[in-house]
């Protein structure tokens, strides 16, 4: 999600003290339906899992559902010495203006940042100067960051669960049950260009030309009815193939995890993802994921654990994404997903095997543990408590 802000006021000053303790105030969206707010309701869950102190601070200028359960200590005012901000950095002059300076001054303040594209706007030199640090949720968005800042910019990766949910079989959702499913997922709302749902219905017919093939690809879409002409020649295309089935609704999450889970296969052919929240829920859920060999899911999106799609680089261009000059991002081949397509669908013992190899390095390196033990290090660290 980005947001538009701009100031004439002037940030606080980032020369903080010494916080007393390495308790957290952890500020986002934390009610919000997007991936900002599962972000940050994750890290409560993480440090909460290794008995870390923290304080949930609602900043609710998100334009998007507030139906999320949150059950920990919220607080409209800061509690502890360390501030963690699940609010991206174009949206930090306002959350600035929201909170106010005293919300800020005198404490140590960590930007916990997303950014989809290969260089950090110019425009955001001002929110870096807001921190203290800032963390990192994958190796390419640390790399974004640290060539723009001499702050420390630590890589701590975001916790990946699962919610509680109910199975539910493939007739609930309108599915075949003995076609091979494929399913991807987007919001109409976000930027068309970087999701790049045209590669994957590209791949989908190149992989299985004859329309005889027992196949789905069933297209999630979230804020389906807006009227975008992007949007609007993507709808029409895909409701011209049989083979293709929308699901264009509002799912709460656990109703998106059983989709997930009554599925064959995960296909994601984003041009650049921050981290790739989705591709590695969808690993954790036992499924083979193709997805486009480049940004912040390569940290776990491995060749061993699912399948990469080759790609050449590009120019971002005008009006693609905000901030598009001299950004590059992926240009996923559709010879190559159509080529993974088809292999899953002729060999399932080889998706599987995929599958089990993906949802036992999520399980291992993105757990609530692993991660919150992290994030406890790195806070305790900050205000010189021995771990």
């Amino acid at each position: 999600m980005l947001i538009n802000s701009s100031s004439s006021q002037e940030p606080p000053s980032t020369h903080s003290p010494s916080p007393k303790s390495s308790a957290v105030n952890l500020i986002g969206y934390i009610y919000a339906e997007l991936g900002m707010g599962e972000h940050v309701r994750m890290t409560a869950e993480a440090l909460s899992g290794v008995g870390h102190d923290i304080a949930a601070v609602n900043f609710d200028m998100a334009a998007s559902r507030q139906d999320a359960e949150f059950n920990f200590k919220t607080t409209s005012e800061p509690l502890h010495d360390i501030n963690l901000f699940h609010v991206n950095a174009e949206a930090m002059l306002l959350a600035y203006r929201y909170l106010g300076r005293d919300f800020f001054q005198g404490r140590y303040n960590i930007g916990y940042w997303a950014w989809e594209l290969s260089k950090c706007p110019d425009d955001w030199l001002m929110p870096i100067e807001m921190m203290d640090e800032i963390w990192a949720p994958s190796e390419f968005i640390q790399t974004v960051f640290a060539a723009k800042t001499s702050k420390p910019v630590k890589l701590m990766p975001e916790c990946v669960e699962l919610p509680d949910f109910k199975s539910r079989p493939r007739s609930y959702f309108g599915l075949d049950e003995k076609s091979y499913i494929f399913v991807f997922a987007f919001d109409a709302f976000s930027y068309l260009d970087r999701k790049n749902p045209e590669a994957v219905l590209d791949a989908f017919e190149q992989a299985f030309p004859l329309g005889t093939e027992s196949v789905t690809l069933v297209i999630k879409v979230m804020n389906g009815s807006n009227q975008k002409p992007a949007w609007v020649k993507l709808k029409r295309r895909i409701e011209a193939n049989k083979r293709v089935v929308m699901i264009n609704k509002t799912m709460d999450r656990t109703d998106f995890f059983a989709l997930l889970e009554a599925s064959d296969c995960f296909v994601s052919l984003h041009r650049s993802e921050g981290f790739g929240r989705i591709p590695a829920e969808a690993m954790l859920l036992n499924k083979p994921v193709i997805c486009t060999g480049y940004s912040g899911n390569t940290d776990f999106t491995r060749p061993d654990n699912s399948l990469l799609v080759d790609f050449n680089l590009i120019p971002v261009q005008e009006g693609q994404y905000p901030f598009f000059e001299g950004q590059h991002w992926a240009d996923p081949k559709v010879e190559s997903a159509a080529k993974h397509m088809r292999h899953l669908y002729e060999d399932r013992e080889f998706g599987q095997k995929i599958a089990s190899a993906g949802a036992h390095y999520i399980q291992q390196n993105f757990n609530k543990e692993v991660i919150g033990s992290l994030y406890r290090k790195r806070l305790n660290e900050i205000a010189g408590v021995r771990s």
